[in-house]
């Protein structure tokens, strides 16, 4: 019997050890006393982050305390409310989370790829010495990676801000209009593919949306799945990006035709996020939609209609939860002549 090759050798601690960058063996209270701050408060942080309480477990780091110290300094020094760093903490932990789960998944993936793990794509204790391994190559670079993203994100924000304000405070508007695409029949499909075909699909469908709303400067709000959310101050920015993820999208074959809704109107922005009756408006619409159509609610039409590039046709007006009879319009673009 010939022996398989040797695994690199490591336990989770060591690999935890890596990640945080010290041993995970101070309690909560420890990480509180060492902050200078009351366990309540370390309690309240770690759960805004979505993590569930540990009790008395040593699961801290020192890099919890330095964490916990720096945000509370900017707290302390009257930059923020201490309500705000909860809610900047939470909102860092709901995208982080999914960041991490993606790269995880990319590296399992590699693992796979390379023999080092089974097939079945789950860690087994064996294979986490190989992912040790691994994280000292990848670790520096997705944490460079990852703040050179919000440093770019930050300078697009703070530019985009100073171009509202040369507006001017009586031309300035709490309105944007709202794009929300769905992918028409998913949940069916879904039940009729392997888990596999299914995620290369969302990937797909993700990816390709991302750029699409990137290249035309709307801000992409999220994706999930088989939705994807985005937002920009110029209808007609929105308009073509509708057109543009069908068309996109009508090349590959394996992902379904997609269903798009547009509303203009007023919309709260709240932790990277965006809601209102807008939002919700723009979900309705996307819902009464036929696959392949995009549909836009009358204050859409009203901005878009005299522009010579669309066409509209108007729709039989449907009930919708918490709008009556919705009216729209069938969004598409202006035949060439």
């Amino acid at each position: 019997m010939v022996a398989g090759p040797l695994k690199p050798s490591g336990s989770l601690d060591d690999f935890i050890t890596h990640v945080l960058g010290s041993p995970a063996e101070l309690t909560s209270q420890q990480v509180a006393e060492l902050a200078g701050v009351s366990e309540e408060v370390t309690r309240a942080l770690w759960r805004a982050m979505g993590f569930a309480d540990v009790g008395g477990e040593p699961q801290f780091a020192m890099a919890d305390v330095e964490a916990l110290r720096s945000l509370l300094g900017l707290v302390n020094a009257g930059y923020i409310s201490y309500e705000e760093s909860i809610e900047m903490v939470r909102a860092i932990g709901q995208h982080t989370s999914r960041l991490a789960e993606w790269q995880g998944n990319i590296i399992a993936r590699s693992l796979v790829e390379r023999g080092v793990m089974g097939q079945h794509g789950v860690l087994e204790a064996e294979d986490i010495g190989a992912l040790l391994t691994d994280s000292r190559a990848y670790k520096p670079v997705l944490e460079e990676l990852m703040v050179y993203s919000w440093r770019r994100q930050m300078a697009n924000n703070a530019a985009r801000a100073a171009a509202i304000a040369e507006i001017g405070p009586e031309a300035r508007t709490d309105s944007m209009t709202v794009g929300f695409a769905d992918l028409a029949g998913f949940t069916r499909l879904s039940r009729q593919i392997p888990e596999e075909d299914l995620a290369i699909l969302v990937q797909s469908f993700e990816s390709v949306s991302a750029d699409v709303v990137a290249s035309e400067g709307a801000r992409l709000i999220k994706t999930l799945g088989d939705e994807v959310l985005f937002v920009h101050e110029s209808p007609r920015t929105i308009a073509a990006i509708a057109l543009a993820l069908h068309e996109a999208h009508r090349g590959n074959h394996d992902v379904p035709q997609m269903r798009i809704g547009l509303a203009t109107g007023p919309v709260l922005l709240r932790m990277g996020d965006v809601f209102g009756t807008t939002v919700n408006r723009a979900s309705r619409l996307t819902a009464m939609a036929k696959p392949g159509s995009t549909y836009v609610d009358s204050a859409t039409l009203d901005e878009l209609e005299h522009l010579d590039e669309f066409t509209f046709k108007g729709v039989r007006p449907r009930p919708a939860r918490g709008f009556g009879l919705l009216r729209a319009w069938s969004l598409a673009p202006a035949k060439v002549k």
